[in-house]
């Protein structure tokens, strides 16, 4: 009967650890959507945000394809 008392006591202990894990999860998800934990957002100085934005407006000077074609596609890996 000690063996059924043990094993008993495992599956508890462990549901325990699990339902901890989960309240963990939670509160760091819920710390995420919040921002609360969130860095600074890195910002760029105005030289190359000014070619990123050159950049931007550039690439709505190419017309986009009916169709991709791909030759002699490989893979290295």
């Amino acid at each position: 009967m000690g063996c059924a008392s043990s094993r008993s006591e495992r599956t508890k202990e462990s549901s325990v650890q699990e339902q901890q894990r989960q309240a963990t999860v939670s509160q760091w998800l819920e710390k995420q959507r919040s921002g609360e934990v969130a860095g600074s957002q890195p910002t760029l100085g105005g030289a190359e945000m000014q070619r990123i934005y050159e950049r931007y407006l550039e690439s709505f000077t190419h017309p986009i394809p009916d169709q991709f074609e791909v030759e002699n596609a490989t893979s290295d890996r």
